[in-house]
């Protein structure tokens, strides 16, 4: 048989010539854009407050700060519940990899025309009304999974105002879109298959817990789990009981269930055990649910008695209405000279993610 050799061009010509007739229309654009999206980068807990620079050197950052930068909740040391930084919409010309950061808030004073309103009328093709304050939130604009919340106002003195209104609902929104990397940096080795089995065996809860944790501790009503890095020592305990009264959950009822269970928690010295220090540091009571059951959330600084060790505990009293017991889950951080911040949030998220039986009283 006598093949035909075609004078048209080939398929693969006929690609590679719409392809670079894409890349020379394409070739004015922003090339955020354009091409494909990288996935943004950034730490946990960190806004990129984005602005023009006669606003960030205004009392606009002021309110930022005083809002956003206020200190995690009950540690030894004070540490910002988020870490700010400040950019303007020209450190993003000159450096461009600073659009691929994970979280960016972004403060427009329609009152100016600059580079950073023209943007945000732009993003939203000129719909928004100017006269007006607001928020809203977007996703993904230089790159994919990233967080971009806009606060915009007709005026700096209504922009700050907007700040400060819609902190907690934009803080919430920021501590939503870092649950996952939270997952995925406190499960970057798995789970460990072995502990949270013997935990559902003995408390009879369903509750992961990462590959690199060793058990210290086991008994027939209480566990203690620990996970051993370079300066850190994270530990989880659990601990079940009868439930017997409503002031098992009052601020002196979970204060004295944590002294119960740190107890069991000694250093290598003689006669120590761990209690709550309540002293220097409040202890904050919290009402919420966990896994739609009623709890109480406990944080403060734990102290050795007859040692000088210390650091920070979150706890959860959880009634189990069910078996009439109390689920008590606790995280507690030993770091001394260094930060804590990080292994409570780790701490904090293990802790919540556990789901109680649904099994009837035998």
């Amino acid at each position: 048989m006598k093949y035909i050799t075609m004078s048209y061009p080939s398929l693969l010509n006929i690609i590679l010539l719409i392809g670079l007739c894409t890349l020379s229309c394409n070739s004015n654009r922003d090339p955020y854009t354009s091409q494909i999206k990288p996935p943004a980068i950034g730490k946990i807990y960190q806004i990129n407050v984005l602005s023009d620079e006669e606003t960030l050197a205004s009392p606009v950052l002021d309110s930022v700060d005083f809002n956003y930068g206020q200190a995690y909740p009950i540690l030894p040391q004070p540490e910002p519940y988020f870490e700010l930084r400040q950019y303007s919409v020209e450190d993003l010309d000159a450096q461009p990899i600073l659009r691929e950061l994970k979280c960016f808030l972004l403060l427009a004073d329609f009152s100016q025309d600059n580079n950073m309103t023209r943007m945000v009328e732009k993003d939203f093709r000129g719909r928004l009304d100017k006269t007006q304050s607001g928020v809203k939130i977007g996703k993904d604009k230089w790159a994919k999974d990233q967080l971009i919340v806009y606060i915009y106002a007709p005026n700096r003195e209504a922009l700050i105002n907007e700040i400060e209104r819609s902190y907690t609902t934009i803080s919430k929104e920021v501590e939503k879109f870092y649950q996952s990397m939270i997952r995925s940096t406190v499960f970057v080795q798995g789970n460990n298959r072995a502990i949270t089995d013997s935990i559902q065996q003995i408390f009879g809860i369903d509750m992961a817990i990462p590959a690199d944790y060793t058990t210290a501790l086991v008994t027939d009503s209480v566990m203690w789990l620990r996970q051993e890095i370079p300066d850190i020592s994270r530990s989880i305990l659990i601990f079940k009981r009868p439930y017997k009264d409503p002031k098992d959950f009052s601020r002196e009822g979970v204060k004295a269930l944590r002294n119960r269970v740190g107890e069991y928690i000694s250093s290598s010295l003689p006669n120590t055990y761990m209690r709550i220090n309540d002293t220097d540091l409040p202890l904050y009571i919290n009402q919420l649910e966990i896994d739609g059951k009623y709890a109480v959330q406990a944080r403060g600084i734990w102290e050795i008695v007859n040692d000088f060790m210390g650091g920070s505990f979150v706890s959860y009293a959880i009634l189990d209405d069910v078996k009439q017991e109390i689920i008590f889950v606790d995280g507690f951080v030993y770091s001394p000279e260094k930060t804590k911040k990080l292994s409570m949030l780790y701490l904090d998220y293990i802790l919540r993610q556990v789901k109680l039986s649904k099994d009837s009283p035998q």
